[in-house]
């Protein structure tokens, strides 16, 4: 290869890389902290990067930002516990006044931040700094409060009317790593071609990034109308993997839960005593928890003594499960029959839940002994 073709390769990877870098510079007096954090603003054990905070100044510099994402900006306190610095709003007026937010798009280019912390030592005294970014920050700043990704599935026509507004948010903003964000958050209330159609319509930076494909995936993943859920093997206590579950008698009954779960634990003596009262062999009841910790779920087992079927999801299956029955918003209990098909679902707890699910029970059980 020529000499001059090398360095026009070069000239190309090296503007590639520069396009996507973000500089964060600080200048902040009244830190009381002689080091700040880059972190995650949705997870604050992520930390993204680390830097000293000197003279009032501070500096981060990301190299491929290629993905923009939600981040914050804090420090340890005397008392070691983790503040985030706050900035104003300038996109949103709440009683004619600037809210603050304490998180900020990582955009392309220089990001400057200035202002004085002096004497902040709860989130109850923050003050508001002045923040300059770009496009990806000020879509966040002006959309904040808005959970302008949410659909609501009340009518077909109601939720024919939210999706063509939220389409023309996106054509309009294709760039935007927030509103896809925001639809990510939402995704259980959106039919499948409609997330694939969504996806479409962002720019190809967006479309090319993880969470995107992560998206696609999980919108691949979703049962509608009459399909059927894919056979459920998931491992008990012992590590045992058990198959077809959701498919393992006449009619089945998943618990979806968790250890944290307050309504779920309060739920258990209610399932205790629908198990006591079907005893039919083509009825089967499990649990399912979605604890991320196996060991948070084995010392919940050991409190509650459930004398039932008892699994965990593992997390690489986490993201096809849920696709197919949506445990975003738990205790969730999903009747299934012998074909895999979903033949009830409840979210949240309810003091009438043995009535509830008592008659659904001996109804489709009557059904099948007929």
């Amino acid at each position: 290869m020529r000499p001059l073709t090398i360095l026009l390769l070069s000239g190309i990877m090296l503007s590639c890389s520069d396009r996507f870098q973000s500089k964060i510079i600080g200048e902040v007096t009244g830190i009381p902290a002689d080091k700040v954090y880059l972190i995650d603003a949705y997870d604050s054990k992520k930390r993204v990067d680390s830097t000293d905070y000197k003279n009032g100044k501070f500096e981060f510099i990301i190299e491929d930002n290629k993905e923009p994402f939600l981040a914050s900006i804090a420090y340890m306190t005397k008392e070691n516990e983790m503040m985030k610095l706050a900035y104003r709003n300038n996109k949103l007026s709440i009683n004619g006044k600037r809210n603050g937010v304490a998180a900020f798009m990582t955009d392309d280019g220089t990001i400057t931040i200035k202002g004085d912390w002096t004497g902040v030592t709860s989130i109850f005294d923050t003050k508001h700094l002045e923040i300059n970014a770009g496009p990806q920050n000020d879509y966040f700043q002006k959309y904040i409060h808005s959970n302008i990704g949410a659909i609501k599935n009340s009518s077909a026509e109601i939720h024919r009317i939210m999706f063509g507004r939220i389409k023309e948010r996106v054509l309009e903003n294709p760039s935007s790593f927030f509103l896809l964000g925001e639809i990510e958050k939402n995704k259980s209330f959106y039919h499948r071609s409609e997330l694939k159609e969504l996806i479409s319509h962002f720019d190809q930076r967006v479309q090319s990034s993880s969470q995107a494909k992560i998206l696609q995936k999980y919108a691949s993943y979703m049962k509608e109308g009459d399909e059927t859920t894919d056979p459920l093997s998931l491992k008990g206590p012992n590590s045992v993997v058990k198959a077809n579950i959701n498919r393992n008698k006449k009619l089945n009954m998943l618990v979806f839960w968790a250890s944290w779960c307050i309504p779920c634990r309060s739920e258990i003596p209610q399932i205790r005593k629908i198990k006591k009262e079907f005893k039919s062999p083509d009825f089967y009841i499990a649990s399912i928890s979605i604890d991320r910790k196996k060991e948070d779920w084995l010392n919940a087992l050991k409190v509650e003594k459930m004398d039932w079927d008892q699994f965990i999801i593992n997390r690489d299956d986490d993201l096809k499960l849920n696709a197919q029955y949506d445990y975003s918003a738990i205790p969730l209990v999903v009747f299934t029959d012998q074909n895999l098909k979903i033949l009830k679902r409840s979210t949240g707890a309810s003091s009438d839940a043995v009535e509830e699910f008592g008659s659904f029970i001996k109804s489709l059980l009557v059904k099948s002994t007929q």
